[in-house]
């Protein structure tokens, strides 16, 4: 609430509203829907609303009008409509002829419906003058008011204004239902009759700071309260309202509207009021962390459409609720913690004195309803086990019993430390139960714990735990109680089992017919509920949903066939009225007590569309709660609005390419189509047109999906989706009957579609009487034909001599006919081979496009089967990026430049993506999608995706260094990469693109978030195949939506041996080398260097602190280093590594003289893996030539010589030295710093590098390190 300033009051709505706002929980809450300049407002200030004949609604704004049809906004400004000569509006009206009337910045704006035709009346043409309010005044005239409080009658047949003139200025003017009333400076209201003169109604003792009509009454807002009058009675009674508003200054009121016993007041400053009969209130403000309340609470209008939909303008577009019903409510995780979530994940629920508690990853949150303000317990700021609270049961009023996953806990919410641990003192059930998920009472001191591993019984009193059947090792999914009083364990894997508890004993027994269930569903068990009495409902985890009776064993099956948006089911949970609701991964549904979907309820995706398991809960009042991924979504089952009931399709306009006679205005309105029984004829050159159309309601139209049929010389049935209109191009004559449908989401079809018949006459030459004249035409050229004739054979006979002489002349006049129709036929061949080359230029750029648009594999297949048949592929690489704050990126930059820079970025994009051999997927707002292995199938693909990457990240660093030294923006993005198997191909007939599905691309786009920006993130998987070529490190490990964890790895560069002057950007031909030596080589080294690594991280000594893992991997890579500097790029880079391996491999068994054992393990361990004979020779000859002095005799055994003791010569050599000395003190070797160093300078004088590398790159650094012992040893500064 606004502080009282000095001097001056503050102007507030209502002062007292929230003096008993905790009484006022009995009304529901409203849930609202947004439209933004996202979704095509012109502008985001709506000020004034209107609705037209057709149901369609007019949103004015401060840059513009907006027609809107339920699915989308069609602007009207003074670019797309002259006749718009200010685009500010204040405000709107619709008079007795559907035409409607704006009041602007220059006065009035008419939109003539049946024309569709915007006219502008000025009152003025010297000065412009606003027109903040309009009200139709008569059939005739309209009664209008200015800023300046001048008060204007418009007659609309002489588009003319007149001037009513008032002894004060006039303050308000509102529209009634027969007649207006106008409030001035004086405080008396005026009555207009529909002559446009004024008389005095009522005169106010108090000052007046607005008034409102509503419900045939007007309402007058004063300081010393709220009144109204009925202006349906003759005599004029003040009858006070709203008992609790104490008005001081009420001019922040600006609309109001009552329907259902309801008024809803609408504030610039509060938000939105409803108050009932009685006078019961309630608040409705704005809350920017929960997407269903208000977005603001600067509201400038109320509309109530004729579906009874309320509609509110606001400075951030209009938002709309469906007054019917109070819909879905969410309570999501929110940065203010007073208002919100803590965490994302929702698991459990309970009550606790008029309050929810909620069980979420970190602990308990308790939200009030009446307040909707949120308060959290955490068991700890410093956690390092999951605190997931995945059950609550009652103990007592203000006490708990908390199944979490860690444990079980105590909880009190009264208390300073509210939480209290129950340990299972019992060694063995604490390490075999370790995570819990369920918990049920038996009675005050007896309770039901379901875990990981079975089922536990509690005696709460002695805090004791005793398994109950410890055979059934399995997840408990499901603790509940029948009507019968019967308590029932779901087991995910054992199936049901019913509990008894019997002389303080508790046991259980299977399902009778729990056999023919686990034989019919091998899907895991997820949920159980009760439908009715002996009926009971298992969700499953891919089956759908379960009927199974308890008396016959009867099963029935509801999967996605029957219509469920997911056949993963994660909670059931029954309602008062016998419907049981349950959540999937894709939305809600309800099944009623008959066993079927209910029809009559919307199985809608509300979000978090994706919900947890078991995560349900109906309160003592009836509501409903289900925990998501996000939040929760809680709602009264019996208020539940289903916008699919009374929805259907109507067609709005017919919009054509020419204007015929019949139709010279170019288009057909809904109510003119009414008049023509929906039946239009058309000649055969205007038979193109658009067919658009609409919901019957507009809320929630968004969420309409449609779908056609049109009987003509076929019958075709096609999907449209969202899209409102339909074109037709160059039909062919006929008539063709079209039937449009429509449904909510993913609910059943309408069953009256709406009906259009269109005749296309037919041209006119495919006419009878064209026909007939070609008939007689054809006759009368045969009887002049042979008259002709006649006369010829007669002259002939008269002038043969004349004939014979003119033969010559003749001739040649023939002659010369054939060289002229020589000439056409030149000339029309000419035209002909114009025409094809202009088709084959045509073939061309369709080719070029389709192979643009996707892969020439695919082209080939749509061009010889007509389709692109999905397929799936076992390994292919996913490449995702997206830009880094993209969100907030595009709320700040001028939209056509974002989409500019976006297609300079991605142009780039592609260019990488083409010369790596990667096939881009698609593009989606400014995230970018590759895939390396398909159609085509490689074995590179990985290889390929990570040059990619690398290169795409060095592109958009040089872009950031450039734009950093010209002082401009720039972004950054995040990369990630994952490989695994696939689906590919085009599906749907419209718009075809090629695309790839299945959960590797969801872990690779899980690399892409986890990622950091400017950096190539990669999966295991990828890390795998790509490890031998790259740069990596590890970069911990990442969690997927699945709950599998994997690692995850960043690539640094190609190593520099194999990349272009060693930048680690573009491989060299080395590369290249070691990737064909990789693929096609016999020896599967990989393979057997994991089961070594394996093998010596479990059986090395734990006191070998130098000859450890981490020395045996530092070899490996100092070994491969030195080797392809060297230029071995054949199998002896295989051997060398392997021995590598190997070469300490003997320390599992003893600490001296192991390298025999090591070569032991080599010559058993590698045939499995392609080494032949010769290979493991070597490799046995690499081992022993380690022990020192080395004496190597060949380029191999130098390489590995170097590679074992690289570390003389790096910068670790402290480091790596000490942890030697340490091995060989523990081990007795030495005793003395002082002996130690003795021992360094005699081996680093002996020690020799073989090759030119190691000699180039360490030897001066060994020497540096040798000097530096030496002075240590001769200042003897020992301890």
């Amino acid at each position: 609430m606004p502080k009282r300033t000095t001097g001056k009051k503050t102007l507030f709505v209502f002062l007292s509203f929230f003096a008993f706002f905790q009484c006022c929980w009995t009304q529901s809450r409203l849930s609202f829907e947004h439209y933004r300049i996202t979704d095509g407002l012109s502008q985001s200030n709506v000020t004034c609303i209107v609705e037209d004949s057709q149901n369609q609604l007019w949103f004015g704004t401060q840059e513009g009008l907006n027609r809107f049809d339920g699915t989308t906004f069609e602007p009207f400004n003074r670019e797309n409509a002259p006749a718009i000569k200010n685009a500010y509006f204040f405000d709107a009206t619709k008079d007795a002829n559907d035409d409607l009337w704006f009041g602007t910045r220059n006065g009035l704006l008419k939109y003539a419906f049946k024309k569709g035709v915007f006219t502008s009346y000025a009152i003025s043409k010297k000065n412009t003058k606003s027109i903040k309010n309009v009200a139709v005044l008569g059939p005739t005239s309209l009664l209008v008011l200015t800023s300046k409080q001048e008060l204007y009658r418009f007659d609309k047949q002489k588009n003319r204004y007149s001037r009513i003139r008032l002894n004060t200025p006039v303050k308000t003017l509102v529209k009634g239902d027969k007649t207006s009333f106008i409030l001035g400076e004086n405080n008396v209201i005026y009555k207009v009759n529909k002559r446009g003169k004024l008389y005095p109604w009522f005169n106010s003792s108090a000052p007046i700071h607005t008034i409102k009509f509503c419900n045939n009454q007007v309402f007058i807002f004063t300081s010393k309260g709220v009144f109204s009058i009925n202006v349906s009675k003759r005599n004029i009674k003040l009858k006070r309202m709203f008992r609790g508003v104490q008005g001081s200054n009420i001019s922040n009121i600006t609309a109001m509207v009552y329907t259902g016993g309801m008024y809803y007041i609408a504030t610039n400053q509060q938000g939105l009021y409803s108050f009932d009969e009685r006078g019961k209130q309630l608040n409705y403000s704005a809350n920017l962390f929960q997407a269903n309340r208000l977005n603001t609470n600067n509201l400038n209008c109320l509309f109530l459409s004729k579906d009874k939909v309320l509609w509110v303008g606001s400075d951030r577009g209009v938002s709309c609720t469906m007054l019917s019903g109070s819909g879905f409510n969410t309570i999501k995780p929110s940065a203010d913690l007073s208002k919100g979530l803590p965490s994302e994940n929702v698991w459990s629920f309970s009550t606790h004195k008029q309050s929810l508690l909620i069980g979420t990853d970190l602990g308990i949150t308790r939200y009030n309803p009446t307040t909707e303000l949120t308060n959290h317990y955490f068991r700890s700021e410093n956690l390092k086990t999951d605190a997931s609270v995945m059950d609550i049961e009652s103990i007592s009023s203000d006490e708990f019993l908390l199944a979490c996953y860690d444990g079980i806990y105590r909880f009190n919410p009264t208390r300073t430390n509210p939480f209290k641990s129950i340990p299972i003192s019992n060694g063995q059930l604490s390490s075999k139960h370790v995570h819990f998920f369920k918990i049920k009472a038996l009675n005050k001191n007896t309770f039901l714990i379901g875990s990981s591993a079975g089922l536990l019984r509690l005696e709460l009193a002695k805090g004791t735990f005793t398994e109950i059947h410890p055979e059934l090792q399995d997840q408990v999914r499901e603790i509940s109680t029948d009507a019968q009083g019967k308590t029932w364990v779901l087991y995910e894997n054992y199936g049901l089992y019913q509990c008894i508890e019997q002389q303080n004993t508790v046991y259980i027994k299977p399902f009778k017919h729990n056999r023919k269930l686990l034989s019919l569903i091998t899907d895991p068990l997820t949920a159980f509920t009760e439908l009715r009495k002996g009926v009971f409902l298992i969700g499953t985890m891919g089956a759908g949903v379960v009927q199974i009776s308890e008396s016959t064993g009867l099963l029935k099956s509801i999967s996605k066939l029957e219509g469920l948006p997911n056949n993963t089911i994660n909670s059931l949970i029954r309602d008062r009225k016998g419907n049981v609701w349950g959540s999937t991964n894709r939305g809600l549904i309800c099944i009623n007590s008959r066993g079927s979907l209910n029809s009559s309820i919307e199985r809608r995706g509300i979000e978090p569309n994706e919900y947890n398991m078991n995560a349900s809960y109906i309160d003592a009042n009836g509501k409903l709660y289900f925990g998501g991924i996000f939040g929760l979504v809680f709602f009264n089952p019996n208020t539940v609005i289903n916008p699919s009931v009374n929805l259907y399709p109507k067609i709005t306009k017919v919009t054509f390419h020419k204007k015929t006679r019949h139709f010279p205005s170019g288009f057909v309105t809904e109510s003119q189509l009414k008049k023509l029984a929906y039946a239009i004829h058309l000649p055969y050159n205007a038979r193109d047109f658009e067919i658009k159309f609409q919901s019957s309601q507009l809320y929630g139209a968004k969420h309409v999906t449609y779908k056609y049929v049109i009987i003509g010389e076929e019958t075709d049935t096609i999907l449209i989706g969202n899209t409102n209109k339909l074109s037709f191009n160059s039909l062919a004559s006929g008539t063709y009957y079209l039937r449009l449908y429509s449904r909510y989401e993913n609910g059943p079809w309408t069953d009256t579609p709406a009906l259009l018949t269109v005749t296309i006459n037919p041209p006119f030459w495919a006419t009878i009487p064209f026909w007939l004249c070609i008939a007689v035409f054809l006759l009368l050229c045969a009887y002049i034909y042979l008259k002709y004739q006649v006369n010829r054979e007669r002259g002939q006979r008269l002038k043969l001599e004349e004939l014979v002489t003119k033969r010559t002349q003749k001739i040649q006049e023939q002659k010369e006919q054939i060289e002229r129709k020589n000439e056409l036929i030149s000339l029309e061949k000419e035209k002909v081979l114009a025409q094809q080359k202009q088709l084959f230029i045509e073939k061309e750029r369709a080719e070029k496009w389709l192979n643009n648009a996707l892969p020439s594999q695919a082209v080939k297949e749509l061009k010889v089967q007509g389709k692109v048949s999905a397929k799936a592929y076992e390994h292919a690489t996913i490449m995702f990026t997206d830009v880094v704050g993209f969100s907030k990126i595009s709320e700040n930059i001028n939209p056509t430049r974002l989409v500019n820079k976006l297609d300079v970025q991605f142009r780039k994009f592609d260019q990488i993506i083409k010369a790596n051999n990667l096939e881009k997927i698609k593009t989606i707002g400014d995230a970018y999608m590759a895939v390396g292995g398909l159609p085509d199938e490689n074995s590179t693909h990985a290889i390929d995706a990570c040059i990619a990457g690398l290169q795409i990240q060095s592109y958009m660093r040089a872009k950031k260094f450039d734009a950093i030294a010209n002082h401009k923006d720039y972004w950054e993005i995040r990369l990630g990469i994952n490989t695994g198997p696939v689906t590919a191909g085009i599906i749907g007939s419209l718009k075809m693109a090629y695309d790839v599905w299945g959960s590797a691309v969801n872990q690779a786009q899980r690399m892409e978030m986890l990622g950091q920006a400017g950096t190539v993130t990669i999966s295991e998987q990828t890390f795998k195949l790509v490890e031998p070529y790259f740069e990596c490190i590890h970069r911990g490990k990442a969690q997927m939506k699945s709950k599998v964890i994997l690692d995850m790895y960043e690539v640094l560069r190609i190593k520099p041996a194999l990349s272009l002057n060693g930048e680690g950007l573009k491989p060299n031909d080395l590369f290249y080398e070691i990737v064909g030596l990789h693929h096609y080589s016999s020896i599967k080294y990989y393979t057997a260097e994991n089961e070594l690594i394996q093998l010596l991280a479990q059986e090395l000594p734990p006191d070998l602190s130098y000859h450890s893992l981490a020395h045996t991997k530092d070899v490996v890579k100092a070994v491969e280093r030195i080797a392809l500097l060297e230029g071995v790029r054949d199998e002896g880079l295989f051997l060398l590594k392997s021995a590598a391996l190997f070469h300490d491999a003997g320390f599992v068994k003893q600490y001296e003289h192991n390298e025999p054992i090591g070569a032991a393990m080599a010559e058993a361990m590698l045939p499995k893996y392609g080494y032949n004979e010769q290979h493991i020779k070597t490799i046995k000859e690499l081992i022993f030539v380690t022990q020192i002095p080395h004496k190597p005799v060949n380029k191999l055994q130098e390489i590995m010589c170097d590679a074992d003791l690289d570390y003389l010569g790096t910068d670790s050599f402290e480091e790596t030295a000490n942890k030697l000395k340490i091995e060989l003190m523990a081990k007795g070797k030495i005793q003395t710093d002082r002996e130690w160093d003795q021992l360094q300078i005699t081996f680093l004088k002996q020690h020799k590098y073989f090759t030119q590398t190691a000699i180039l790159t360490r030897e001066k650094k060994k020497k540096e390190h040798l000097k530096g012992i030496k002075q240590r040893f001769e200042a003897n500064n020992y301890d």
